[in-house]
């Protein structure tokens, strides 16, 4: 993994990428290891990791313990940006998208550039 050799650690990358490119989300432990497939004690470390530096936020509700992004971090712009660079969903929309036939012009907006647009893919084929 790419960015593993800058975070130092596969699960809090996994972590970081679930977080930061679902910010309005909230996440307990055991729904966080199903989707990362990861193991739980290492997942509760790096979650207590990223509380200690100030990404993540918790609250309980129901007796389990939620996590969500920070929205006051004060590096919360520059990590999103990375991670939304690296995940790069528009790749797998172009594949999907070149099975429609010839595409003369295809646009991302929206969603898929962080901003808010009623628009958020355009395609003239």
């Amino acid at each position: 993994m790419f960015l593993k050799s800058f975070f130092g650690s596969r699960t809090r990358v996994k972590l970081m990428g679930l977080f930061l490119l679902h910010p309005k989300s909230e996440f307990f432990i055991r729904e966080i290891t199903r989707k990362l497939g990861e193991q739980i004690n290492s997942v509760r470390r790096e979650l207590n990791n990223l509380k200690k530096v100030g990404l993540l936020k918790t609250h309980s509700k129901n007796r389990k313990k939620y996590y969500y992004i920070n929205k006051d971090f004060s590096l919360l712009e520059e990590f999103s940006g990375i991670f939304t660079k690296v995940a790069n969903p528009q790749n797998d929309i172009i594949k999907a998208v070149g099975g429609f036939g010839k595409i003369d012009f295809l646009l991302f907006s929206g969603q898929f550039v962080g901003t808010k647009s009623g628009v958020d893919m355009l395609v003239v084929g």
